[in-house]
């Protein structure tokens, strides 16, 4: 029986299997850098879109390493491009004016928002908080539809109300309603960094409970922005029809303001002792923008007899 010599040695003629394959591989990894200006504009649109979703929340966490709340921030511009760009493929809104949508986001976001805010300070978050914190659910669940979910689904209406007085020609509904999840989003979005930079950071302070503070900010970029727009497009769906047909609008406007008040105050009353609940309410809302946009053009034919005859 012979010995291996160290030239035959597995090891030994694996390593020169891999330098050989290297040696032949290695040059035609540099063959598509050769070739950039044959690619595609579209095909650089999509490196672009993929690249800044994965380097944007490092970009800000590195930029704005000095300043906690401008990191808030930044990640809430994140997240609120990646609902915008998730609803706009979903609801397939061709027609939407980005100035339209930038400008509904501004303004629930840096006008209605504060609007909202002063009206607190001026007493109605004294008037409210006991209500809205009461252990008895037959207070506290109507003080919530009234005091968050009307209140709250009003400022996020503020928007849609503009847009459907100030365009001579009213957009698409699934274009309005498009700007009706902007609108949820901005309010979301900002609530979120609020709460983020505020209550939160008091209940930590208090419980020292670094989980819960975690999870809940994160449930504050995600979920509560996702459903606020819910929320708002409802609301949007309705306010359309209400320009659409004059003659019911003050029954459609309110309707826009009263059914997504009840599925946010529902909300709100559970989300804290019974989140089973919450998670049901957020849903039906779900549930309920869904058939609405799938069934639009029918509801409309059904709608337009009875809104014609007041």
């Amino acid at each position: 029986m012979t010995t291996p010599t160290k030239r035959d040695r597995p090891g030994r003629r694996i390593l020169v299997q891999t330098r050989g394959d290297i040696a032949a591989l290695w040059p035609l990894l540099f063959a598509p850098f050769r070739r950039l200006r044959q690619v595609p504009a579209a095909t650089w649109r999509v490196i672009a879109i993929v690249s800044a979703a994965g380097v944007f929340p490092l970009a800000v966490l590195t930029i704005f390493s000095a300043s906690e709340v401008d990191q808030y921030w930044g990640l809430a511009i994140y997240f609120s491009l990646l609902w915008a760009c998730f609803f706009g493929a979903i609801y397939r809104t061709e027609g939407v004016r980005l100035p339209v949508a930038v400008g509904t986001y501004l303004f629930t976001g840096l006008i209605a928002m504060p609007i909202l805010l002063a009206i607190l300070r001026l007493g109605l978050e004294a008037v409210r908080g006991p209500l809205i914190a009461s252990p008895n659910l037959l207070i506290s669940l109507p003080s919530m539809v009234l005091f968050i979910g009307v209140f709250e689904e009003a400022t996020k209406a503020l928007a849609l109300f503009g847009i459907g007085r100030v365009f001579r020609t009213l957009p698409p509904l699934r274009v309005f309603v498009f700007y009706g999840l902007i609108s949820g989003l901005a309010f979301g979005i900002y609530e979120g960094v609020t709460y983020q930079t505020g209550v939160n950071v008091q209940v930590v302070e208090n419980t020292g409970d670094i989980g819960s503070y975690y999870l809940a900010n994160v449930l504050r970029l995600t979920s509560a922005p996702f459903f606020h727009a819910v929320w708002t497009a409802i609301a949007a769906f309705l306010i359309w029809f209400g320009f659409h047909f004059p003659r019911r609008r003050l029954g459609f406007f309110a309707l826009a303001i009263a059914v997504p008040a009840v599925l946010h105050g529902v909300y709100d009353a559970f989300i804290g002792d019974e989140p089973l609940f919450a998670l049901g309410a957020g849903i039906v809302s779900i549930a309920i923008l869904s058939v609405y946009v799938a069934s639009a053009d029918d509801l409309q034919r059904d709608i337009a007899p009875v809104a014609e005859e007041a």
